[in-house]
């Protein structure tokens, strides 16, 4: 008898392309972290906006709240902030 699986995973209705990144949006694609980012969540948004412009999907890196202190040294040290 077939196992019954635990749980379920529901993708949201995104059309295919636009879920890979191949559609092009009129505004661009806003990649955020957590709430109360940190120096990773920070600079893994700048890491996949990169990433999605460098593939020809318009993107920005946007934090859902202030820099911290160590966020910040980060961003200015390596001319980012």
């Amino acid at each position: 008898m077939p196992s019954t699986p635990r749980f379920a995973l529901s993708l949201p209705a995104i059309p295919l392309l636009a879920w890979c990144g191949m559609a092009q949006a009129a505004e661009p694609l806003l990649v955020v972290g957590h709430i109360h980012p940190d120096t990773d969540s920070i600079c893994s948004a700048i890491g996949v906006a990169y990433l999605k412009t460098a593939q020809g999907v318009p993107a920005e890196a946007v934090a859902q709240g202030p820099v911290n202190a160590e966020t910040r040294y980060v961003l200015e040290t390596f001319g980012l902030a």
